[in-house]
């Protein structure tokens, strides 16, 4: 798995397609981008099966792409400031023991301690969901808190560097 990030300077596809164009090459020796294709949920893929995986992200001022040899899905997020927005959204959409968890980090800690692990858990369903080719929705309501349980089993979770105030996270299925 190799990651490229780059701040956004051009307009959005068309560098997404210079850096996907760099990645392919740079990992798997291809010198044009092969042809891209979604499946019903909107998740990029390159029509020759044969090919690596790719999923693309961008947020505030970066884009992000993954290329991998297996099924991988990636968020980034600009981790905002405000805290309780974050806790909103956690009550209405995440688990019941992740909002907890949220509020409890809050109160023992600090509400921008709290706001980071909102985001952390926001960047794992997307990455997930990314890497399913589902989307967010049918996973948003997942307890993501511990990626290790059985309920995860066959994906891995990475969080990546970032740059200062973002956030990202990767998910790949585990080869067989």
């Amino acid at each position: 798995m190799k990651i490229y990030l780059s701040e956004i300077k051009e307009e959005k596809k068309e560098l997404e397609r210079n850096i996907l164009k760099r990645a392919v090459h740079e990992e798997f020796g291809l010198s044009e981008l092969p042809v891209i294709v979604r499946n019903e949920k909107g998740k990029p893929y390159f029509e020759d099966k044969g090919l690596p995986y790719f999923n693309i992200s961008h947020s505030g001022d970066y884009l992000v792409v993954v290329v991998s040899d297996v099924e991988v899905g990636i968020d980034i997020q600009e981790v905002g400031d405000n805290f309780e927005r974050s806790l909103k959204t956690a009550r209405r959409f995440f688990s019941k023991e992740e909002a907890e968890e949220i509020e409890r980090i809050a109160e023992e800690v600090s509400a921008e301690a709290a706001n980071e692990y909102f985001f952390r858990l926001w960047t794992r369903k997307e990455s997930y969901g990314k890497c399913l080719g589902a989307g967010v929705n049918p996973v948003i309501a997942e307890d993501m808190r511990d990626t290790e349980k059985k309920l995860f089993d066959g994906f891995v979770f990475t969080e990546e560097p970032a740059p200062e105030g973002y956030m990202i996270t990767v998910c790949e299925r585990k080869a067989n």
